[in-house]
């Protein structure tokens, strides 16, 4: 917790930061590898109407499921 405070605090001192969020959303957009091999393990449900990454049905079952978890 705290994360986006922290990072704004490096950015201020010229400190180079890294967002794993931002990542993680370029490597799942519409479009993509990464996108195509979630839409294959877990299905259309996890494809929204945009053709972007459900992220809310995407937690909804890797957090309860330690093998879906390791598969994505």
């Amino acid at each position: 917790m705290g994360k986006s405070a922290a990072g704004r605090w490096f950015e201020r001192r010229g400190l180079p930061v890294v967002d794993s969020d931002v990542i993680a959303r370029k490597l799942c957009a519409p479009g993509t590898e990464a996108l195509a091999a979630i839409r294959d393990r877990f299905g259309m449900d996890v494809i929204a109407e945009d053709g972007g990454l459900r992220r809310d049905e995407m937690a909804r079952r890797i957090f309860g499921d330690d093998e879906s978890r390791k598969a994505l």
